[in-house]
């Protein structure tokens, strides 16, 4: 099943790029897939010492907030959108 993620902001600066396709069954596997064409760690980058989502990041499943669903074990379906979004400041 192909996964697509995209990453805006500096996030699209970190990975090299803004979109990527890859596998995995949950939102945690497609994002620890992505190291072999990113080079670097996703979960690192995204993740805190204890394995949750760094309170200024947001993952989306199709547009939803993965906190609203099953965080990280949150299952993922061919053709699904993951989208990571840093913070965003504004006023």
């Amino acid at each position: 099943m192909n996964v697509n993620v995209n990453f805006y902001g500096p996030l699209e600066k970190w990975a090299g790029k803004k979109s990527f396709i890859t596998k995995g069954n949950t939102v945690y596997e497609v994002l620890a897939s992505l190291e072999t064409q990113i080079g670097k760690s996703v979960l690192e980058h995204l993740l805190n010492s204890q394995g949750e989502l760094k309170s200024h990041f947001h993952v989306l499943l199709n547009g939803l907030d993965i906190d609203a669903l099953n965080g990280l074990e949150t299952d993922v379906k061919d053709e699904d959108v993951i989208t990571c979004v840093p913070p965003v400041g504004g006023g």
